[in-house]
């Protein structure tokens, strides 16, 4: 039975027979590494969407190769989270490696995740299905205030300004790696009662906004703003509707949605930054 583990924008999976790496057609990197295959190892098999390196007595070739993939698809993921990936793939190196040649229609994957409160002060999110890259991201995002993870459920202790600020940060969607993470806060989250969550902390409504502002574009009040332009620039361009063209309306919707609220949070941020100095 193969364990999928999802790395941007390719995709790796085990299973007891290979490792499978899944690369888009017509990509640059899909055509490096046949390249690399077709010079460096002697027993492949091409098929029509993949090809197949059987060389066993070519280890280290294959850990190169590996590394290689995932450096070069994964460029935004911490040292930590990097490392432990890349040790996973080394340890199952041995096997063969089975190149799936995908669509492009085939990399971004849609993960449902339902937000709801359960007792006092605890969040529970819940995925649709279970899926590495989602509770990793969640799991890193949240941190301190993840209590639990069981399957496709993770549990968060809901008490704090920052842990509102960062579930906030969350509203409408995700896109990380080739993962869209849409998040369902159903009744929780609507604005009087984030407001009502908030007002332990005696915020003004400007002050509110204005950290919800910092927090739409993954800043946080302080940070200079050169660097919050930075990653006000990173954003748009990731969340541009060009991106999703031609894809299915609710997609599009998504990103036109997530769009439009980070060019807005920019404006109130810029706008502040003008009147403090």
């Amino acid at each position: 039975m193969i364990r999928r583990q999802i790395i941007e924008p390719s995709m790796i999976s085990y299973c007891d027979k290979y490792v499978q790496v899944r690369l888009p057609k017509n990509s640059l990197l899909l055509r490096k590494v046949i390249n690399y295959a077709n010079k460096h190892f002697s027993q492949n098999i091409k098929l029509s969407s993949s090809v197949l390196i059987l060389d066993d007595g070519e280890t280290y070739k294959k850990e190169y190769l590996l590394q290689w993939c995932i450096h070069a698809s994964a460029p935004s993921l911490e040292t930590k989270a990097l490392d432990s990936i890349i040790k996973e793939a080394l340890d199952r190196a041995h096997l063969p490696l089975h190149i799936k040649i995908t669509s492009e229609d085939d990399l971004l994957e849609q993960v449902r995740i339902k937000a709801s409160v359960i007792g006092i002060n605890r969040v529970l999110l819940k995925m649709e299905k279970e899926n590495f890259v989602a509770k990793r991201y969640i799991k890193l995002f949240f941190q301190k205030y993840c209590l639990s993870d069981k399957g496709n459920e993770i549990y968060l202790n809901a008490v704090g300004q920052e842990f509102w600020d960062k579930i906030i940060n969350l509203i409408s969607f995700k896109i990380i790696h080739n993962v869209m993470l849409v998040f369902e806060f159903n009744d929780f989250m609507s604005k009087e009662k984030f407001e009502s969550a908030s007002a332990q902390s005696f915020l003004t409504r400007e002050e509110r906004e204005l950290r919800r502002s910092y927090s739409l574009l993954d800043s946080n009040i302080g940070d200079d703003f050169g660097v919050v332009k930075s990653r006000y620039l990173k954003l748009v361009r990731t969340y541009h509707p060009d991106m999703v063209y031609g894809k299915n309306k609710e997609i599009v919707d998504a990103y036109i949605t997530r769009f439009i609220a980070i060019k807005e949070a920019y404006e109130v941020v810029k706008n502040s930054c003008k009147v403090a100095s």
